[in-house]
């Protein structure tokens, strides 16, 4: 009795090119995925090298500018207390003011090596910085300075660099604001790490000021650009109990962006 034209030689011949036809349509599926992939991390490489080329590239022109405004200040100063020395009058107020050009010119350089660095690019990284730069504006004033929220899952929540940096001179600029005219006695940075997002905020009981008022310099504007240049949500409320200044919406280096 010959088989069914199921069971037939032919059949089987047929049913075993359909198999391995199969198989090679999966693998050639699994090598197109895999080498999207590759393209994909590729032109994420390629795009954070571009960032961070162009991010030493901003750092070293202000850093540059920074450096020549300083060494001017320096000179000019040396120049005057020359001067006051062969007047026989006390130089000491220009020493003081040539230590601390010295001094902002020593710390803009460890801002600009710590910037470019990429193993320093986690939110833990950044709020330490932040952290350590007000212990040591406040050590010379009356207020007390604090940190909260800091937890060991910051250091595995990365940000671009472009992202740090702004973070990082939008709350540098505050407690500079905070130091030198609140006149508060107590200084508190928090962080909050959301999903997706990060949150910063720092707070005084201070005497406050008007927000909405408009001030000689630009350091209100230059934090708001800041935060806009990195979509984030800059907040300032300030009273007669004192000055908030949050950050919301922080972004995290995240896979949604670096797939684009």
């Amino acid at each position: 009795v010959n088989p069914p034209f199921w069971k037939s030689g032919w059949a089987m011949a047929l049913y075993a090119l359909l198999l391995l036809g199969v198989v090679r349509l999966f693998y050639v599926m699994r090598i197109r995925k895999r080498v999207r992939e590759l393209e994909q991390e590729t032109r994420l490489e390629k795009a954070l090298v571009r960032e961070r080329e162009q991010l030493r590239n901003e750092n070293a022109a202000d850093f540059h500018d920074e450096l020549g405004s300083k060494v001017t200040k320096i000179s000019m100063f040396l120049t005057l207390a020359e001067r006051t020395l062969d007047e026989h009058k006390d130089p000491s107020n220009w020493f003081g003011k040539m230590r601390e050009n010295i001094k902002d010119l020593s710390g803009s350089f460890r801002d600009l090596l710590w910037v470019i660095d990429p193993h320093k690019d986690s939110l833990s990284d950044a709020f330490l910085r932040l952290k350590d730069f007000g212990e040591d504006l406040f050590s010379s004033t009356k207020a007390h300075y604090s940190t909260s929220g800091y937890s060991e899952g910051l250091e595995e929540t990365m940000l671009d660099p472009q992202t740090k940096k702004q973070v990082v001179l939008i709350f540098k600029e505050a407690m500079h604001n905070c130091a030198k005219y609140s006149e508060s006695t107590l200084v508190e940075l928090t962080v909050e790490n959301l999903d997706g997002y990060a949150s910063i905020r720092l707070k005084d009981n201070g005497k406050g000021f008007n927000v909405h008022r408009q001030s000689k310099g630009r350091g209100l504007t230059n934090m708001k650009n800041r935060s806009d240049k990195i979509g984030g949500n800059l907040s300032i409320v300030s009273g007669e109990q004192g000055t908030v200044v949050v950050l919301n919406q922080i972004p995290h280096l995240r896979e949604d962006k670096n797939g684009k």
